[in-house]
């Protein structure tokens, strides 16, 4: 059921679907569509280091994790230098694996 509508001016009921008071025969404002907000935009894929999880230091427990490769050594040449290794900028130790 829905609310009897007045006029603004005179203040008579009057129907919905009336475009003019019947009463004083002046123009009714229409009702303004409802406003609808823009759908939010769909949400992004997250990055894959944060898919895989969080590297975390084995020491001290720190996210700050920095990853490089292994570099060459006058002792073991280029042996390993492919070889990623993790350093941790809070206590400053290294790694193998996260």
């Amino acid at each position: 059921m829905t609310s009897p509508s007045f006029c603004p001016f005179c203040g008579a009921a009057v129907t919905s679907s009336g475009t003019f008071c019947a009463a004083c025969g002046k123009p009714l404002p229409q009702a303004a569509a409802p406003q609808t907000q823009p759908p939010p935009p769909p949400p992004q894929p997250a990055p894959a280091a944060v898919l895989q999880g969080t590297a975390r230091c084995p020491f001290c427990g720190s996210t700050q994790v920095q990853a490089a490769k292994r570099g060459w050594k006058w002792t073991t040449g280029m042996v390993g230098s492919g070889k990623i290794v993790f350093t941790c900028l809070q206590c400053g130790k290294t790694f193998d694996q996260a």
